[in-house]
């Protein structure tokens, strides 16, 4: 039969049974199941590779916070002004991760959220505000350290950031206190004091005599009310005094400049101390003097004090009653001082920031003493050897303030 068949019809049979039987074939199949595993393998990984691609965008995207340089508690998903001190958002280098129950302990806990306006209304969860501002979070270590003054925090701040703001700590130790005391000045004219000058001299001639005697007394005391006693008024007793320059400025001679010192002034100045002398008068002309005597009794309407300082009438410029400026130079000692741009006056206190760590600030209530021309005493608050902050401390004292209204 089968040689009955046409050649074509059983050159086509003997092609449709060999593939049948190739298909058949265990070798086949095994090929077709390897090429099956390459196809789904190179499938999974190319979608696995879109996958992590796609994810590592998305967190590209997340890391890219932004905060503030003054307010780094302050994060925002993109760039602004800091809604606290109105500086531009900068980016952030990594993204915060908030912690959670299950974070690891090096992990920082937030303890609630608070406006970023008003300290004052804080939240559980995270939240925005009427603006749509986030709430920024509060940590446990910001809230469980006591408060070293009242109402202000410790300021921590990265290198970075104290940069950025330009925060200068200097050393507080004892140095040389220097005071320039400026004061309104006249050439004397004084006719009274002649007069008394001459009395007590009388007086002093015939003091044998008991009435003498106490009206000797008598003179004496009402030279001390003008600023005349001590050695001064040992000079003045002199018969040969010569008290003419109280009336008239010879030229060439001596005379006093009488200077009047502000009550609160006193204190640093004393008789030998050295005064610079000037005239509007006489502009670029300058005289050197040295206090005299200052008197006893304020001046009930200037409430001063009158200083009594000789020099020399060079060249007789000076005239009774010509106004002069005075610059009395006031040495107050060796004293713990620091720089007066250190010191925050508030008016009820005076606060000073010590840098107790690298990148931390404590505010310190300290007590000021004497004010010398760059440098303030301190009393107390302060150690020799402490580290306190000399510039940008406005700045620390902003934050400072926040986080202590947040405590």
């Amino acid at each position: 039969m089968e040689n009955s068949m046409p050649l074509q019809t059983r050159h086509l049979a003997f092609k449709f049974t060999d593939k049948e039987n190739l298909f058949h074939s265990p070798f086949l199949r095994l090929l077709v199941l390897i090429g099956y595993l390459v196809v789904g393998l190179g499938v999974g990984l190319m979608g696995t590779s879109c996958k992590k691609s796609s994810d590592g965008e998305s967190a590209t995207r997340q890391v890219q916070k932004f905060h503030c340089p003054m307010h780094p508690e302050y994060v925002a998903d993109q760039p602004g002004d800091c809604p606290i001190c109105h500086m531009r958002l900068v980016p952030m280098e990594e993204s915060p991760q908030l912690p959670t129950e299950s974070s690891s302990p090096k992990e920082k806990k937030i303890l609630y959220y608070r406006n970023p306006m008003n300290p004052k209304m804080t939240s559980a969860v995270p939240t925005k505000d009427e603006m749509g501002m986030d709430f920024i979070p509060v940590y446990e270590e910001e809230v469980d350290a006591a408060l070293p003054v009242s109402g202000q925090a410790t300021v921590r701040m990265s290198d970075t950031k104290r940069q950025l703001i330009g925060v200068e700590t200097m050393e507080v130790k004892k140095q040389p206190l220097m005071r320039d005391l400026r004061a309104a000045a006249q050439v004397a004219y004084d006719p009274e004091l002649y007069n008394a000058i001459r009395e007590y001299q009388e007086m002093r001639k015939n003091k044998g005599e008991m009435d003498f005697r106490s009206m000797e007394r008598a003179a004496e005391l009402k030279l001390e009310q003008m600023g005349i006693f001590g050695k001064l008024l040992e000079e003045v007793a002199q018969q040969d005094f010569d008290g003419g320059f109280l009336l008239t400025a010879a030229p060439d001679k001596r005379v006093w400049i009488y200077v009047d010192i502000y009550a609160d002034e006193v204190a640093w100045v004393r008789p030998g101390q050295l005064v610079e002398l000037t005239s509007p008068t006489f502009p670029g002309r300058q005289w050197k003097g040295r206090v005299l005597s200052i008197d006893r009794v304020i001046n009930k309407d200037t409430r001063t004090l009158r200083a009594r300082v000789e020099t020399m009438n060079v060249g007789g410029l000076l005239r009774p009653e010509l106004f002069m400026n005075a610059i009395l130079k006031a040495d107050l000692g060796l004293r713990v001082a620091v720089p007066t741009s250190a010191l925050l006056r508030t008016g009820k206190r005076t606060l000073a920031y010590v840098e107790t760590k690298p990148g931390e600030f404590e505010p310190r209530e300290v007590q000021a003493g004497a004010e010398g021309e760059d440098y303030t005493e301190v009393l107390s608050g302060l150690t020799p050897g402490e580290k306190v902050v000399v510039s940008a401390n406005f700045l620390i004292d902003s934050e400072s303030k926040i986080k202590g209204a947040i405590k």
